[in-house]
């Protein structure tokens, strides 16, 4: 998941091992769960954001959409 643009994939990796079929729009009640777990997370535990430098950034576009990496 890309905090910073939004962009989330979700797979199930026991019967899909090489993330073929995103499974977001099919099950989206688990992803929004996920989501908030995950956006939980970080502000119970991340009390600083890494500090990777932003000029190791890759702006990459997939269907029309623009991404950063790493997110």
């Amino acid at each position: 998941m890309s905090t910073r643009d939004g962009w989330a994939e979700l797979y199930n990796l026991e019967t899909d091992k090489s993330e073929q079929i995103n499974l977001k729009e099919q099950m989206p009640e688990l992803y929004e769960k996920l989501h908030e777990e995950h956006e939980q997370w970080q502000k119970d535990e991340l009390h600083k954001k890494p500090l990777w430098p932003r000029i190791m950034d890759k702006r990459f576009v997939l269907d029309g959409k623009e991404y950063l990496f790493p997110a």
